[in-house]
């Protein structure tokens, strides 16, 4: 039977070339941009007299725009699981991402911020290694948090969602569906995950 050229158009999304026990994987730019979740960026309206308590909760990330491109979710997972913040009163906040090796597990990042002109200034803590993040302008936008940082003169956003508890995320049946062992689960957490 003859191969039409919509099976044609079906197979170039995905290709896999297996030599010598590596696999080489390519995509196109659609198959690539469903893979990584890519969606329309929000607008970015930074509301000049946003209050300081309107900063104050708990938030987790609905979008991350890097280098003009916004993702809803990263090779499956959704930057909810991966990007939640946690602004407390009186100067301190943390960045936590669901490690996931159980319900209440989480790594956190730590910062102290200021207020001014509408917005917060986070400046972040040194991890273990001393090495530190670039800081960042957090804004609020249509009802919306924004982290807004530059490094390597790139700026990236991250527009979170105000929220009373942080969504779930099933791991476990996440690297089940992907076919991952547990020892290959624990070495890709250990690569995903800040220290």
């Amino acid at each position: 039977e003859a191969e039409t050229e919509e099976d044609k158009d079906d197979k170039s999304d995905l290709s896999i070339n297996i030599e010598n026990g590596t696999a080489d994987v390519d995509f196109d730019e659609d198959a690539l941009s469903d893979f990584m979740g890519v969606i329309e960026a929000p607008e970015f309206n930074p509301k000049a007299d946003a209050a300081e308590e309107e900063f104050i909760g708990k938030w987790e990330a609905e979008c991350i725009v890097a280098e003009g491109t916004a993702y809803s979710s990263i090779f499956g997972i959704p930057v909810s699981a991966m990007v939640r913040f946690e602004i407390e009163a009186g100067g301190t906040g943390k960045i936590l991402t669901d490690a996931g090796e159980d319900e209440d597990a989480e790594e956190a990042t730590t910062f102290s911020w200021t207020y001014g002109d509408g917005k917060l200034h986070a400046v972040f803590t040194a991890d273990e290694d001393g090495e530190t993040d670039e800081p960042a302008d957090i804004y609020i936008s249509d009802g919306k948090m924004v982290m807004v940082q530059t490094e390597d003169g790139e700026e990236s956003q991250v527009f979170l969602k105000k929220v009373d508890e942080f969504t779930k995320f099933d791991w476990e049946e996440f690297y089940n569906s992907i076919g991952l062992s547990e020892d290959e689960v624990a070495e890709t957490e250990k690569d995903l995950l800040p220290e």
